[in-house]
């Protein structure tokens, strides 16, 4: 990574933990405010403790009730603006559509508080609407800042209602900030990027509609390789800064991999590594985790793979441990790596496990193939050693 991305992505986390500190303590001026309005602080340390506690369960509430606001903002001018359902979700949380019906499922995504996906509409001469469908997260979260604002004025001034209305207004317009405004926070760029870069490249529109279509179809149980071929392709590098275009590139990859093209795969990643793209930095780190485990099928790779194995991999492997791809690089590496069956076999288990809830079979029948040639490499190579 350059040191101007580094620069940037130093800079957007700390920006980042401002808003959130900056958050905690508009919430925490108007906590201290209720207990010494109601003489808490006088009450005796166990009550004064409880109400405590009680009052961050508020503030977490509050957290909780914005990013609800927010995705529902996503889905509800998503549909104004002609897309069709196909998740929600909150947390690790997730309703997911399939065919008439609505399962409940689980998904983990690191960066993320949750996601509203939808199905496109048809593109109209190489476009189709955007814009309200990705800022409609921070437009709910400002709208009911206002409306929270509003009823907090209406209610007993520093009292218990009014303290909760004040939080809710701090969370959806720090929320609302965040995410409207076109700033690399995390690990995920945020709606006000993607908007921006939507609206300066008619290429990134078709992309975006690509990249929406295959997780619907995707959701329908339908692998990236069956997919029509039009949709995968790597776009020119001056076309990579452009984050949109750049993750198309990440899905053609994908598809490498679902094809079992690894030579491909590799050389593919290779590129975008150290290409100058808009992919976010959780794109990035994935990508690296693909490339590992296509290492770890190439003998005489130990060196590259070490030097990949960074400390922030390793740690979103950890924090991912419930994501497919990671764990099927987690078997890899136990196997091809540490030479360590047992474990391997433990990390299998727990990916039967996940597998159970995780909302995308197609992903998990891609996954099974690539753990399963993990497998037979293991396996020769053992017969090799006993011969």
């Amino acid at each position: 990574m350059s040191r101007e991305k580094q620069k940037k992505r130093g800079t957007g986390k700390a920006l980042m933990t401002l808003l959130n500190i900056l958050n905690g303590v508009l919430c925490g001026i108007q906590i201290a405010s209720y207990m010494k309005a109601s003489g808490l602080f006088k009450a005796g340390n166990l009550r004064e403790a409880a109400v405590f506690a009680l009052m961050m369960l508020g503030f977490f509430a509050a957290m909780l009730t914005q990013i609800i606001l927010h995705e529902a903002g996503h889905l509800v001018f998503g549909l104004a603006s002609g897309y069709r359902f196909v998740s929600f979700r909150v947390l690790s949380l997730m309703w997911l559509r399939e065919g008439s019906r609505i399962k409940v499922k689980r998904l983990s995504l690191a960066g993320t508080g949750g996601q509203c996906l939808m199905e496109p509409p048809e593109m109209t001469d190489g476009r189709m609407p955007f814009k309200l469908y990705n800022q409609g997260g921070a437009i709910m979260n400002a709208a009911s800042g206002v409306v929270f604002l509003m009823l907090g004025l209406l209610c007993p001034d520093k009292g218990l209602a009014q303290t909760l209305f004040w939080m809710l207004t701090a969370n959806g317009l720090v929320m609302a900030f965040m995410n409207g405004v076109p700033l690399k926070l995390g690990l995920v760029n945020n709606d006000g990027v993607n908007t921006r870069e939507l609206s300066r490249d008619p290429g990134a529109l078709r992309a975006f509609w690509i990249q929406m279509k295959a997780n619907a179809l995707q959701s329908r149980g339908m692998r990236l390789k069956d997919m029509p071929d039009e949709w995968f392709y790597m776009p020119k590098d001056a076309e990579l800064t452009n984050g949109m275009n750049a993750t198309i590139a990440v899905f053609y990859e994908a598809r490498l991999l679902d094809e079992h093209s690894f030579a491909e795969a590799a050389k593919c990643i290779r590129h975008l590594l150290e290409a100058k793209t808009g992919l976010s930095p959780l794109s990035l780190e994935m990508l690296k985790n693909d490339l590992i485990y296509v290492l770890l099928l190439d003998d005489g790779k130990r060196e590259e793979i070490e030097a990949l194995l960074s400390k922030q991999q390793v740690q979103l492997m950890k924090a991912m441990k419930q994501y497919p791809s990671k764990l099927r690089t987690q078997i890899a590496l136990c196997l091809l790596s540490e030479g360590d069956e047992e474990r391997a076999l433990q990390w299998n288990r727990a990916f039967d496990k996940m597998a159970g809830g995780y909302p995308y079979e197609s992903d998990i029948a891609s996954e099974r193939e690539l753990i399963q040639i993990a497998w037979q490499k293991w396996n020769e190579e053992k017969r090799c050693l006993n011969d």
